[in-house]
């Protein structure tokens, strides 16, 4: 069996959303500023389990783009990608105040964990798995002009 780039790019998509729906079952921040290290998940927050839909939709459009290839569906598996990284960047600059609400404090001891970085790796794999098909198809136009 050949291995091409469209099949690498399907990977991808599928990669990407699994990461995108394991990550909020991670651990998201770590509080260690109490007597004992308190984790905080994804899915106990609304933007883990947005990430939860948005990662299942994603999965359902790299399926689909892996077996009908059509620009429409790379196009909404770009816009998926681009919505997920959107949250994710969104999520982890303002993770001390998701974490403790309106008045975090001033010097809070909050640690990253590793569930929001999946989701940001998952986010970019899929926004490639969306955007290379749309790419390659401009430049295979391109070329018979």
């Amino acid at each position: 069996m050949k291995i091409d780039k469209k099949m690498i790019f399907d990977l991808l998509g599928i990669i990407g959303s699994i990461l995108l729906i394991a990550g909020p079952f991670l651990a998201w921040a770590i509080i260690t500023d109490l007597p004992f290290a308190n984790t905080i998940y994804g899915y106990s927050l609304g933007e883990g389990a947005m990430l939860i839909i948005v990662g299942f939709l994603g999965l359902i459009a790299s399926v689909i783009l892996a077996a009908y290839p059509a620009k429409i569906t790379a196009l909404f598996v770009t816009i998926v990608g681009i919505v997920s990284l959107l949250t994710c960047v969104l999520d982890l600059a303002s993770l001390p105040t998701i974490v403790y609400g309106a008045n975090p404090p001033a010097s809070p001891s909050l640690g990253t964990g590793i569930g929001l970085y999946l989701c940001l790796i998952g986010s970019i794999l899929l926004l490639v798995a969306g955007l290379m098909p749309l790419l390659l198809a401009m430049i295979k136009k391109k070329k018979k002009k």
